[in-house]
């Protein structure tokens, strides 16, 4: 009896690869053998078997033939696509197949068909799709960023009753929300209960309880569904004086989400409720470029203030507060631009800081204005004001000037020559006055170049940009008295 053979070695993918490798690696032949340890022959086979079909993988073996061609294939693609719910029965009658019931379910993995369970999704018409349609290409272009930004909400209703079992379809991975693979649902008239919630980027709210309403509250007709608009808003409001209520909502973002945009947006819509009611809105806002000034005490005193002006505080209580206040330490009061205030309040005020220096000895009033209120100053002061005139001289209009190019924040855009020419020009121009010096040298700093701000000095020169100085001395008029706006205008028109 002949010895028997040792069973064939079988070499690995990567073990074949490598000697593909060698060899193209103008390896000979014992090289190889030497490096790998296989068989010449072996080697030789392998390489020879590369060259012929370009793969060192072993090729498919024949085996039975197929009971579905290509053609019944296709033929079954289709039947499932038109009646994604059909057994494998009725799918062979379909695609009229001879083939058993496991043939067709291995030809149904082949095509990537499973099964599984239909999607549940509320009705929706042809025009409510073509609305969410043009939405969604509104907003294509939306970064993660802007989508951030939004807050999403909406209300869910629980219905209670008996549903049939789960409908089972067959399709492909990915396919689940096409029209054909969902089951459609509409509205019932069996019981539920609705809630209510929003959720936005890294936060949500709490799931708020949406009480049904009785029929004897319905305010119109309209209101027939169980709530209305206010009723809604109103909803989460009603009945939480429980422990487990939270009062205080707290919004974060990253830098320029838009956090204070909708902190001003939600005071202004209470504000706009509230008008005439009892609720009182009082806010504050931190300043990064005042946060060192922005103590505790200064966070909250202007919210009592917010909170005592609400009220409709009358001036005798206002004066009451300060008096009692400048009668206790020493007080320095400082008022600036005395005649930009309307002259029936003008009286009023004068008249009430007469009244706090009358009661504290050691207060103290500084005051500016133009000279046609230091009569009433008089008048209402007793003569106890000094009065002391304030000129605006060429020397001061030059230190102004000289200042302001100082703090100039774009010096690239400014040369020595033209800052000789701003020195000489202005002053000539502003003829001793700081506020159309102000406003010439505003206009000129405004240029982003050399050239553009020598451009606007020209104009200046020339009188044409002058719309800025006019326009504010028809503000001025117009904020008088009807006949003296009337007569300041006719004196406008006329130079």
């Amino acid at each position: 009896m002949p010895p028997s053979r040792p069973p064939k070695k079988y070499l690995s993918p990567d073990e074949r690869f490598r000697i593909i490798s060698l060899r193209i690696q103008q390896k000979s032949w014992e090289e190889i053998v030497r490096e790998t340890g296989e068989k010449k022959s072996t080697i030789r086979n392998i390489v020879t078997h590369f060259l012929k079909h370009g793969t060192y993988h072993d090729l498919p073996k024949p085996g039975r033939r197929r009971k579905l061609d290509d053609r019944g294939l296709r033929r079954l693609e289709r039947a499932v696509l038109k009646n994604p719910a059909a057994t494998i029965q009725d799918l062979a009658r379909e695609a009229t197949l001879d083939s058993g019931e496991n043939a067709v379910k291995r030809a149904l993995r082949e095509l990537k068909f499973g099964v599984f369970r239909v999607k549940r999704k509320f009705w929706l018409s042809k025009e409510a799709m073509m609305k969410r349609r043009r939405w969604c290409l509104k907003k294509r272009k939306w970064t993660e960023e802007d989508w951030r930004k939004i807050i999403w909400c909406d209300e869910v209703r629980i219905e209670v009753g008996l549903r049939s079992g789960p409908l089972r379809v067959r399709r492909r991975r990915g396919t689940s929300l096409w029209p054909r693979y969902i089951q459609p649902t509409f509205h019932s008239g069996r019981f539920g209960i609705s809630f209510w919630a929003a959720y936005s980027y890294g936060s949500r709210t709490p799931l708020i309880f949406l009480r049904r309403r009785r029929p004897e509250e319905y305010k119109r007709e309209r209101d027939r569904g169980g709530l209305n608009a206010t009723q809604y808003r109103n909803e989460d409001n009603s009945g939480r004086e429980d422990a487990s209520y939270r009062p205080t909502l707290f919004c974060d973002g990253d830098p320029g989400a838009g956090k204070s945009y909708i902190v001003s947006l939600v005071i202004d819509k209470l504000c706009e409720e509230v008008v005439g009611g009892d609720p009182t809105v009082v806010c504050f806002y931190f300043d990064f470029a005042a946060r060192n000034e922005q103590s505790p005490v200064n966070m909250l005193g202007p919210l009592l203030k917010q909170l005592y002006l609400s009220r409709g505080l009358q001036v005798s209580e206002i004066l009451k507060m300060l008096r009692a206040i400048t009668a206790m330490r020493r007080t320095f009061i400082g008022v600036d631009a005395l005649d930009e205030c309307v002259l029936e309040y003008r009286m009023v005020v004068l008249e009430s800081l007469g009244q706090i220096l009358q009661g504290s000895a050691s207060t103290r009033l500084l005051m500016t204005g133009r000279p046609h209120v230091w009569s009433e100053v008089e008048r209402e002061l007793g003569g106890a004001a000094p009065f002391v005139f304030i000129p605006a001289t060429d020397d001061g209009v030059l230190r102004f000037l000289r200042e302001k190019l100082r703090r100039d924040t774009m010096p690239n855009a400014m040369s020595s020559t033209l800052k000789e020419d701003i020195m000489e020009s202005i002053p000539a121009i502003s003829t001793e006055t700081f506020l159309l010096a102000s406003l010439h040298v505003r206009a000129i700093l405004r240029g982003t170049t050399v050239a553009r701000r020598r451009k606007i000095l020209k104009s200046i020169k020339d009188g044409v940009e002058l719309g800025e100085v006019y326009g504010a001395a028809r503000e001025r008029i117009k904020a008088r008295d009807k006949e003296k706006a009337k007569l300041a205008m006719a004196a406008l028109t006329w130079i």
